[in-house]
């Protein structure tokens, strides 16, 4: 083995390479020591490629000419690695600063400094100034062996401009603090600054002016100075929240005493303040409102007695309306009960015509004043529910024909487009907004024509319905327009003021469409008539529409309950099977009146038995009743052969239900609410009818359906009687959670206000009812004050009542 700390067994190999490597190093060093320049130009040739970095830098010569340059200084100055060498680095400074950066040069040039330092200003090659600390070396020109620089240019100008900011922005500040405390010292408002316990430490001059205190005075905990006044209870919660926290509080008022004794309410607004990341204490501001808050209760409190004097006033007018509302039916009653029995002479007929145009004007005065009562009120609330829109059309010409008695003014309704066949809004208060306009718009055409235009504009971004009342009347002049929607507003013309009227009917119109969400216009020239726009919003992406060629539907019940029917006797027997006692007394009477023969019954066991007994021409079967419902007893039946043609009387309307019902054997079904009318129709066309005329060509006496027949009136007259009971009923049982009484009820209340004539209330009803069935429906759903107006609305009838006759 070799021992390793014997020399002289050492490898020769290895030694021969150390003596290679020794030579080799001389010879580098010697070469370094003979080719200096060389090295120096390398050196700069790396300053040349450097990219990207913060530092310019540059070779001078001894005469002061640009060398070699790397990137970074040619971009600072503007200039290509080409153009830049050769150019006198005296041409590149400006020439205020030159002759001092030039005795700089030759303080290092000449050993009496190491290192040259400048702030200096370099002229770029677009000749903007750049802002620049250049540090100066000495170095070795490699072309003429002498003394040369070396430059490192930093860019100052971002920073130069920066600090010039500053210094604006120093002085701008500067200025503006002395705006500010002359703000301060003149300013009603003051600001104030105290710590975390409460001690202030600056009070801006004003407070003496807003309190009377000096500022020395102030110097002490803040709630010395506060009033025992029920609004100072939360303050120190407030500010302990704020120092607490550190967020800024909310404005509060506080009273303070005044030097002179007297209150003071002040509004503060504070926000904290910090000191090494913690709450220090609160800067705020402080504004005498003393004035404003007596103020803001001076009109609360005259704003209270006003709206006490106006529930006073519309208490009474509600109270008063229908006091007089209850003997005013009562004679509108006795007078339509005139148009039955015994023929009236030509005078008697006048006498009655007198007090029904009369008594339905004060009828319709009274409606208005509680109306507006309501609205001064705000109690005059909308109800919107599903309705077809058709039949809120045909109710509003049934009302509107029988007072359209004047020959020269031609009425009519058109429709301009389709129009949905559905529309969720109040179709009562519709009704009267529509009524109301058609009204005055007869009320001042004593010649000509009212048309009512119907479209739905459903081309703009909010579809609309538009219903437009216009008339060639006697116009409107320019300088009353804007008073047509006031109340008790009423149009003189060149014969006067226009009898019958209040100058209620447009603005509760106004009020109606826009709690309906729409609005109401008018546009009008003196002499030519008048345009009312009533605009509805139309939500109608999905519904269906009908051309204005089906738009004509049957006339529904009005208030008058004057009905036409077939006018053909009727011949057969029928088979009524109805729970409700009024719903059955009133068909029974209309079918007995056209010369039908019936059979009613309460329910449908009682139908199958009936039925059992005899053979009858048509049998109507309400769906829900005791014992047995409509649809047992027609199964019953159809087993037990009978062939007769059954209908289902039902308020339902799905799809799924009408199938159950023609499967279980009925032949029909007429969806609740019907009218008596239509009612009487569609019988009709299951039982023969006798020919009107004798053998001897003459007329029969005309039998037509009228419920002005005294019988009939009667049945109408007991059926408004029962609506506040039957209202209590169905609200109790909604308050005390017992639906399916409430369901029971309802579903009474649709088929029987239809049949009575009464078209809203049943609609109402059976919206009603639909809540009712889902478990949607409080104590509080605006639907159940919806009905309780609807039938606040129907004039109680005083006739006396009948005995009902159930065969």
């Amino acid at each position: 083995m070799t021992d390793p700390h014997n020399n002289s067994g050492s490898d020769p190999d290895q030694l021969s390479r150390l003596r290679a490597r020794v030579l080799d190093l001389e010879r580098e060093i010697e070469s370094s020591r003979g080719h200096a320049n060389s090295r120096s130009r390398a050196t700069v040739g790396h300053w040349a490629g450097l990219e990207g970095g913060l530092v310019g830098v540059g070779l001078l010569s001894r005469a002061g000419a640009v060398v070699e340059a790397n990137d970074r200084l040619c971009g600072m100055l503007g200039y290509s690695r080409e153009t830049l060498q050769g150019r006198a680095w005296g041409g590149l400074t400006n020439p205020d600063v030159r002759a001092r950066d030039e005795r700089e040069f030759e303080r290092v040039a000449s050993g009496e400094i190491d290192t040259g330092d400048l702030d200096t200003r370099l002229i770029r090659a677009d000749g903007a100034v750049l802002h620049a600390a250049v540090s100066i070396r000495r170095g070795h020109d490699p072309h003429d062996d002498s003394s040369a620089f070396t430059v490192q240019v930093l860019d100052l100008t971002e920073q130069r401009n920066t600090a010039e900011q500053l210094r604006v922005s120093s002085g701008q500040l500067s200025a503006l603090g002395q705006e500010l405390q002359t703000l301060l010292d003149h300013t009603r408002d003051f600001v104030y600054r105290h710590n975390v316990e409460g001690v202030f430490d600056y009070l801006s001059p004003s407070i003496e002016q807003v309190t009377g205190y000096t500022r020395e005075e102030w110097e002490k905990h803040y709630t010395a100075y506060l009033t025992d006044n029920p609004v100072n209870e939360a303050v120190v919660d407030v500010t302990e929240e704020t120092i607490r926290t550190g967020k800024e509080g909310p404005t509060y008022l506080v009273e303070v005493r005044h030097r002179d004794g007297r209150p003071i309410m002040l509004e503060v607004n504070e926000r904290p303040f910090f000191e090494d990341g913690n709450v220090a204490g609160i800067i705020g501001v402080a504004r005498d409102v003393t004035e404003r808050v007596k103020a803001e209760a001076d009109i609360k409190r005259a704003k209270e007695a006003a709206e006490a004097a106006s529930r006073a006033k519309s208490v009474f007018l509600a109270n008063m309306s229908h006091e007089l509302r209850t003997p005013l039916a009562a004679i509108l009653g006795a007078a339509e009960l005139r148009a039955g029995g015994r023929a009236l002479s030509t005078d008697e007929e006048a006498q009655r015509d007198i007090i029904l145009r009369n008594g339905r004007l004060l009828l319709t005065l009274l409606n208005d004043l509680l109306d507006v009562a309501r609205v001064e009120a705000g109690r005059f609330g909308v109800h919107p529910v599903a309705c077809v829109f058709a039949e809120i059309m045909a109710d509003v010409e049934a009302a509107v024909r029988p007072q359209h008695r004047n020959s020269n003014v031609e009425f009519t309704i058109r429709y301009e487009n389709p129009i949905p066949v559905r529309l969720v809004t109040d179709p009562t208060r519709l009704k009267q907004a529509i009524i109301n306009l058609v009204n005055n718009a007869l009320k001042f055409t004593e010649a000509g024509r009212v048309c009512v235009r119907i479209r739905a504009d459903r081309e703009d971004a909010s579809p609309q319905l538009v219903i437009i009342v216009e008339d060639t009347g006697v116009g409107i002049p320019a300088d009353a327009l804007d008073e047509v929607f006031d109340t008790f507003s009423q149009l003189e013309t060149t014969l006067g003021a226009v009898p019958g009227g209040t100058g209620l009917g447009l603005p509760v119109a106004k009020s109606i469409a826009e709690q309906l969400g729409g609005s109401l216009s008018v546009e009008s020239r003196a002499g030519e008539g008048s345009a009312f726009a009533l605009r509805l919003p139309l939500d109608a992406a999905d519904a269906a529409f009908l051309e204005p060629k089906d738009m004509v539907l049957p006339v529904f019940a009005t208030a008058d309950h004057a009905f036409r029917g077939t006018a053909h006797r009727l011949s057969g027997h029928i088979l009524l099977a109805e729970d409700f006692l009024d719903t059955r007394r009133m068909v029974s009477d209309a079918l007995l009146d056209t010369g039908a023969r019936v059979t009613s019954v309460a329910d449908g066991r009682a139908a199958v038995q009936a039925a059992s007994r005899q053979e009858f021409d048509l049998i109507l079967l309400d769906i829900r009743m005791p014992i047995m419902d409509g649809r047992e007893a027609a199964c019953e039946l159809r087993r037990r052969g009978c062939r007769a043609p059954m209908i289902a009387l039902t308020a339902s309307t799905e799809p799924s239900d009408r199938r159950t019902l023609l499967d279980a054997g009925f032949d029909d079904l007429w969806s609740k609410p019907i009218s008596l009318a239509s009612l009487l129709d569609r019988v009709g066309a299951y039982l023969q009818t006798e020919d009107p005329r004798r053998g001897d060509g003459r007329a029969l006496p005309a039998r037509s359906v009228s419920l002005n027949g005294e019988r009939l009136m009667a049945a109408v007259a007991g059926f408004a009687h029962s609506l506040d009971e039957r209202f209590r009923d169905i609200r109790a049982a909604i308050e005390d959670g017992m639906l399916s009484r409430a369901e029971d009820e309802l579903h009474k209340l649709v088929g029987a206000a239809g049949i009575h004539g009464f078209m809203p209330l049943s609609r109402q009803a059976a919206a009603l009812l639909a809540m009712t069935r889902n478990g949607t429906v409080t104590r509080t759903s605006p639907e159940l004050d919806a009905l309780r107006e609807t039938i606040d609305a129907i004039p109680a009838l005083d006739v006396p009542r009948s005995d009902p006759a159930d065969s």
